[in-house]
């Protein structure tokens, strides 16, 4: 159903984007003076960053009162940094966005209208993704993979520009994880959604820190967190192996029974192995 959105705050995760914030937070500046009528924050999440991030986003936050931070201790990776961000959250809507504005802020005016229509979530899925091939035909297949097995159903080449509502909001805040997809956390409940294709940006400065490690770590606990697939597939090797083993055996005693066995105590020690 339509709601009123008075108040959304911009939730960043931070990882030695120190040259990335000032940017960052005019664009967001832009985008107070163009919708007066919106509250917007900026929740910077400091995770674990080893140059002067944690300083730049002191000083932001001392100089502009919409601008909070929580620095964690050390690197815990982009989905918990966002649930931190979360955990603080009081505004009506959260958008997840990068730091290097790759995914344009300002296309917040689009998903409110989005969310203001029904939407409790809002994805955003860019059109193209400059990356090399080992890492499309890696992500390609992840995503073709857990459709196929998954308990949720992911976005053709996934996403991490999204808007949530309140309601999400407190549903983040009430289910903690520590090894989880936050954004397949977010479509588990089913909440309505909404998904809009977009042209990302290039990255302003620096290189990204979402390494091929990292993806494949996210990957593994997509698939345990949010799929049976993996335990049945182990179920059904169990099974495999246990009915084979019980095969086995009864082979073995029959021999025996028939035409005796030339190893004393062999067909008694498989029985009781099996």
């Amino acid at each position: 159903m339509p709601q009123e959105l008075r108040s959304v705050s911009f939730i960043v995760p931070c990882l030695n984007e120190e040259a990335n914030l000032p940017p960052f937070v005019e664009c967001v500046e832009e985008i107070r003076k163009s919708d007066p009528a919106t509250e917007y924050h900026i929740i910077f999440v400091n995770d674990g960053s080893t140059d002067n991030t944690l300083e730049v986003v002191r000083r932001l936050s001392r100089e502009r009162p919409h601008v909070y931070y929580v620095s964690l201790t050390r690197n815990f990776g982009s989905h918990l940094a966002l649930q931190a961000g979360v955990d603080i959250c009081q505004t009506d809507a959260a958008v997840f966005v990068a730091v290097d504005l790759q995914n344009d802020p300002r296309l917040v005016f689009e998903m409110l209208g989005y969310a203001r229509e029904g939407a409790e979530i809002v994805i955003g899925r860019r059109r193209e993704k400059k990356a090399g091939w080992l890492t499309r035909a890696l992500a390609s297949g992840f995503y073709f993979l857990f459709n196929l097995v998954g308990d949720v159903k992911l976005p053709p080449g996934g996403t991490d520009f999204v808007l949530i509502g309140r309601m999400a909001i407190e549903f983040l805040q009430k289910n903690r994880e520590h090894h989880v997809n936050i954004f397949m956390l977010l479509l588990w409940p089913g909440f309505t959604s909404k998904t809009f294709e977009y042209a990302g940006q290039k990255r302003r400065m620096g290189r990204s820190k979402w390494t091929l490690i990292k993806r494949v770590r996210l990957a593994m606990d997509s698939f345990f967190g949010f799929s049976t697939g993996p335990l049945r597939l182990i179920t059904l090797i169990g099974s495999l192996l246990a009915s084979g083993s019980f095969l086995y055996m009864l082979y073995i005693v029959i021999e025996t029974l028939i035409l005796g066995t030339p190893v004393p105590g062999f067909p008694t020690l498989v029985t009781i192995v099996s």
